[in-house]
């Protein structure tokens, strides 16, 4: 009898595991994001540095429509108007 009142009277206990689970998700989701932008902005600041020392030719490699891809369009747009300068 005791075994039927823990699960009836603690239906909560179901609900908890459910928003934690939810939450594992999203943080893992998250991470997995945050990691993504940091490889693209490292990808982008390569070539930048790159582009410093006068090596015009490679592209960042970096696309989207969020600030990094705006950012590196900039960027290459700025290459491009090196290159056809010099």
């Amino acid at each position: 009898m005791p075994t039927q009142h823990v699960a009836a009277g603690y239906p909560e206990v179901g609900y908890t595991y459910g928003v934690l689970a939810f939450l594992l998700v999203c943080l893992g989701a998250w991470l997995v994001r945050e990691r993504s932008r940091a490889v693209r902005a490292e990808r982008l600041l390569r070539a930048a540095r790159r582009y410093a020392t006068g090596d015009l030719s490679p592209r960042p490699g970096v696309r989207g429509p969020d600030e990094l891809g705006v950012l590196a369009d900039a960027v290459e747009q700025m290459a491009f108007q090196l290159r056809t300068l010099g």
